[in-house]
Protein backbone atom coordinates (compact mmCIF):
# COMPACT_ATOMS: atom_id res chain seq x y z
CA UNK A 1 0.00 0.00 0.00
CA UNK A 2 2.76 2.81 0.62
CA UNK A 3 3.65 2.91 -3.45
CA UNK A 4 0.10 3.80 -3.66
CA UNK A 5 -0.17 5.91 -0.36
CA UNK A 6 3.14 7.77 -1.40
CA UNK A 7 1.85 9.43 -4.30
CA UNK A 8 -1.69 10.40 -1.98
CA UNK A 9 0.63 12.21 0.16
CA UNK A 10 2.86 14.21 -2.21
CA UNK A 11 -1.32 15.42 -3.63
CA UNK A 12 -2.17 16.33 -0.10
CA UNK A 13 0.70 18.36 0.54
CA UNK A 14 0.42 20.22 -2.76
CA UNK A 15 -3.53 20.90 -1.95
CA UNK A 16 -1.96 22.56 1.21
CA UNK A 17 -0.03 24.66 -0.96
CA UNK A 18 -2.57 25.80 -3.63
CA UNK A 19 -4.80 26.72 -0.21
CA UNK A 20 -1.75 28.43 1.62
CA UNK A 21 -1.32 30.52 -1.63
CA UNK A 22 -4.94 31.30 -1.89
CA UNK A 23 -5.51 31.65 1.82
CA UNK A 24 -2.84 34.71 1.90
CA UNK A 25 -4.48 36.31 -0.82
CA UNK A 26 -8.13 37.02 1.63
CA UNK A 27 -8.86 37.83 5.15
CA UNK A 28 -7.73 35.39 7.86
CA UNK A 29 -10.82 34.52 9.38
CA UNK A 30 -10.98 30.80 9.74
CA UNK A 31 -8.26 29.82 7.17
CA UNK A 32 -5.67 29.73 9.74
CA UNK A 33 -7.38 27.40 11.68
CA UNK A 34 -8.09 25.34 8.59
CA UNK A 35 -4.63 25.10 7.01
CA UNK A 36 -2.99 24.11 10.47
CA UNK A 37 -5.43 21.43 11.15
CA UNK A 38 -4.92 20.08 7.43
CA UNK A 39 -1.29 20.32 7.71
CA UNK A 40 -0.79 18.49 10.87
CA UNK A 41 -3.15 15.52 9.35
CA UNK A 42 -0.96 15.40 6.57
CA UNK A 43 2.00 15.45 8.78
CA UNK A 44 0.68 12.61 10.97
CA UNK A 45 -0.18 10.73 7.53
CA UNK A 46 3.66 11.41 6.83
CA UNK A 47 4.96 9.99 10.18
CA UNK A 48 3.13 6.58 9.52
CA UNK A 49 4.00 6.39 5.83
CA UNK A 50 7.91 7.21 6.90
CA UNK A 51 7.47 4.64 9.43
CA UNK A 52 6.04 2.07 6.92
CA UNK A 53 8.50 2.55 4.32
CA UNK A 54 11.26 2.13 6.91
CA UNK A 55 9.39 -1.45 8.02
CA UNK A 56 9.75 -2.11 4.30
CA UNK A 57 13.25 -0.90 3.49
CA UNK A 58 14.26 -3.15 6.41
CA UNK A 59 12.30 -6.33 4.67
CA UNK A 60 9.30 -6.54 7.41
CA UNK A 61 11.42 -7.46 10.47
CA UNK A 62 8.64 -7.73 12.65
CA UNK A 63 5.69 -10.29 11.50
CA UNK A 64 3.07 -8.21 12.63
CA UNK A 65 4.07 -5.72 10.33
CA UNK A 66 2.96 -7.85 7.43
CA UNK A 67 -0.64 -6.92 8.58
CA UNK A 68 -0.56 -3.94 10.47
CA UNK A 69 1.44 -1.82 7.62
CA UNK A 70 -1.62 -2.44 5.15
CA UNK A 71 -3.69 -0.91 7.43
CA UNK A 72 -1.83 1.68 8.61
CA UNK A 73 -1.37 3.05 4.75
CA UNK A 74 -5.04 2.43 4.09
CA UNK A 75 -5.34 4.99 7.40
CA UNK A 76 -2.95 7.10 6.38
CA UNK A 77 -4.63 7.76 3.12
CA UNK A 78 -8.39 7.94 4.80
CA UNK A 79 -6.46 10.79 7.17
CA UNK A 80 -4.70 12.48 3.80
CA UNK A 81 -8.39 12.71 1.87
CA UNK A 82 -10.36 14.03 4.91
CA UNK A 83 -7.50 16.46 5.09
CA UNK A 84 -7.78 17.48 1.18
CA UNK A 85 -11.65 17.44 1.79
CA UNK A 86 -11.25 19.99 4.66
CA UNK A 87 -9.15 22.20 2.26
CA UNK A 88 -11.67 21.80 -0.60
CA UNK A 89 -14.71 22.59 1.35
CA UNK A 90 -12.87 25.81 2.93
CA UNK A 91 -12.20 27.28 -0.30
CA UNK A 92 -15.33 27.59 -1.53
CA UNK A 93 -17.02 26.78 -5.19
CA UNK A 94 -14.14 28.08 -7.06
CA UNK A 95 -12.36 25.80 -5.84
CA UNK A 96 -14.53 23.23 -8.18
CA UNK A 97 -12.57 25.37 -11.52
CA UNK A 98 -10.69 23.44 -13.26
CA UNK A 99 -8.24 26.52 -13.32
CA UNK A 100 -7.69 25.91 -9.72
CA UNK A 101 -5.11 23.49 -8.58
CA UNK A 102 -7.31 22.30 -5.44
CA UNK A 103 -9.73 20.51 -7.55
CA UNK A 104 -7.22 18.42 -9.30
CA UNK A 105 -5.75 17.73 -5.62
CA UNK A 106 -8.80 16.36 -4.59
CA UNK A 107 -9.75 14.15 -7.61
CA UNK A 108 -6.29 12.88 -7.46
CA UNK A 109 -6.96 12.07 -3.66
CA UNK A 110 -9.66 10.66 -4.31
CA UNK A 111 -8.89 8.36 -6.80
CA UNK A 112 -6.34 6.47 -5.15
CA UNK A 113 -7.86 6.24 -2.02
CA UNK A 114 -10.37 3.91 -4.16
CA UNK A 115 -7.55 1.97 -5.17
CA UNK A 116 -7.86 -1.62 -3.49
CA UNK A 117 -4.19 -1.80 -1.37
CA UNK A 118 -5.75 1.48 0.58
CA UNK A 119 -9.21 -0.08 1.43
CA UNK A 120 -9.10 -0.01 5.14
CA UNK A 121 -12.27 -2.40 5.95
CA UNK A 122 -9.85 -5.66 3.71
CA UNK A 123 -6.77 -4.08 5.63
CA UNK A 124 -8.27 -4.24 8.94
CA UNK A 125 -10.01 -7.99 8.37
CA UNK A 126 -6.33 -9.07 8.10
CA UNK A 127 -4.52 -7.22 10.75
CA UNK A 128 -7.18 -7.92 12.79
CA UNK A 129 -7.39 -11.69 11.91
CA UNK A 130 -3.64 -11.36 12.78
CA UNK A 131 -4.24 -9.93 16.19
CA UNK A 132 -6.77 -12.25 17.19
CA UNK A 133 -4.43 -15.31 16.25
CA UNK A 134 -1.71 -14.15 18.38
CA UNK A 135 -3.94 -13.77 21.12
CA UNK A 136 -4.91 -17.33 21.10
CA UNK A 137 -1.48 -18.38 21.11
CA UNK A 138 -0.97 -16.19 23.87
CA UNK A 139 -3.14 -17.89 25.86
CA UNK A 140 -2.63 -21.33 24.51
CA UNK A 141 0.87 -20.98 25.79
CA UNK A 142 0.09 -19.47 28.86
CA UNK A 143 -2.49 -22.36 29.36
CA UNK A 144 0.50 -24.66 30.34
Amino acid sequence: GVLFAAPALGAARGALAAYARQAADGPDGDRAVVLARATAEVDAAGAVLRRVAGDCDLGLPDPAAATRNPLDCALAVDRLVDAVELLFRAAGSRALHTADPLQRFWRDVHCLAAHVALRVEPAARGHGAALLAHLTDLRKDGSR
